[in-house]
């Protein structure tokens, strides 16, 4: 966690990821948030996740609950997107619900929800945009049954961005594409 908040601080003030003070956690302890140095920092990882960090530390400041907002949100509406996608998937209420309830109670999901690291919002990206394509496919299985033209399909367009998004936030997601 340590290393991401720091970063999407430093994104969030300079557009790039810097190198940080040799005390940089003790001056956040000490309630100082200048931590950053003007050299740029190398970097492992591309910035949207340490973006979406950046946003919780934009609006609450950089304290625990500012850099671990942002993922919490995104863990809540997973929830509600296994639900909906299970209920495409299945057709069934009932098991909607317990896909949710187990996303909901899954130790990994809430751990990883209550801190900022990437995998988190690379999660909710990769299952959004799966969401996307099922979203797609009933469109599609609608259309055909009409004989209507297939149009253009936007939620293969939002499948690609958000895949694109997770990419964005580690390079890791280019197996889900």
């Amino acid at each position: 966690e340590t290393y991401y908040v720091k970063d999407a601080w430093s994104l969030l003030h300079a557009g790039y990821e810097l190198v940080l003070k040799k005390n940089a956690n003790e001056l956040m302890l000490a309630g100082n948030n200048d931590i950053l140095t003007l050299a740029p920092e190398y970097v492992v990882h591309p910035p949207i996740g340490k973006w979406v960090i950046a946003i919780g530390e934009h609006f609450f400041g950089l304290n625990p609950f500012g850099w671990r907002i942002s993922v919490a949100v995104l863990g809540i509406i997973a929830v509600m997107l296994v639900h909906r996608v299970a209920r495409r998937l299945f057709r069934n209420e009932l098991v909607a619900w317990l896909a949710g309830l187990f996303m909901a109670i899954d130790g990994l999901a809430i751990v990883l929800s209550r801190t900022a690291l990437l995998d988190q919002t690379l999660m909710f990206f990769t299952l959004a945009a799966f969401a996307a394509l099922i979203a797609d496919r009933d469109r599609t299985r609608r259309r055909l049954s009409a004989e209507l033209s297939l149009g253009f399909r936007w939620q293969l367009l939002l499948a690609a961005l958000l895949l694109g998004l997770a990419l964005g936030t580690k390079w890791s997601a280019a197996w889900f594409i």
